[in-house]
């Protein structure tokens, strides 16, 4: 059951901890369940099958990402990506958002999640809203289609976003938002 266990979350298995540990979690095999200890909370949980207690050892594993990583905005959602851009969807446990990313996988999408997604602050969307906005107030003359938006200050997060309008004989068709991007968050589980 062990070797199940490794086998079920071994892409998340590293032979050593990198960077700084949140936290340990310990899996082992009990009176014939599997034991998942947690160090924050002293406490032991036992798990009949080898499904309950990845499941649990999964959430575990999110929620020091979450403690660890306060400053960013956890979401609830699917993300995949395709030619260097990322589609995230956020929806409720059960509307399809795994069912969703196994299509697009299948279709030639990259994996990054299924379940929740780390966001900077800094992610610009609310600058596609109020590009629209200004343009609706007639802000943007006919060649003055790009801004550049600052946000994160007051969170001593300060960050940069490009905004490019799409317009189409006089009309808006979409504001395009983008900026440079680095990994936020990584990890790997020891066992």
């Amino acid at each position: 059951m062990a070797l199940q266990l490794r086998n079920t979350v071994g892409s998340m298995v590293a032979p050593a901890p990198i960077g700084a540990p949140a936290g340990f979690l310990e899996v082992s095999l009990r009176c014939g369940c599997i034991s998942i200890a947690d160090s924050e909370t002293s406490q032991a949980e036992q798990f009949p099958d080898l499904q309950s207690a990845a499941r649990a050892l999964f959430h575990l594993v999110v929620k020091r990402f979450i403690a660890a990583r306060p400053d960013l905005l956890w979401i609830h959602a699917g993300v995949v990506a395709y030619a260097s851009r990322a589609l995230l969807f956020s929806a409720a446990s059960g509307q399809g958002k795994s069912t969703l990313v196994a299509e697009l996988l299948a279709r030639g999408w990259g994996y990054l999640s299924d379940e929740i997604a780390p966001v900077d602050p800094v992610s610009g969307n609310a600058h596609a809203m109020l590009a629209a906005y200004l343009w609706d107030l007639g802000q943007f003359g006919k060649n003055s289609t790009t801004f550049i938006g600052r946000q994160g200050r007051q969170m001593k997060r300060p960050g940069q976003v490009n905004v490019k309008l799409e317009v189409d004989q006089g009309s808006l068709v979409a504001a395009h938002i983008g900026g440079t991007a680095v990994i936020v968050s990584e990890g790997t589980l020891a066992l």
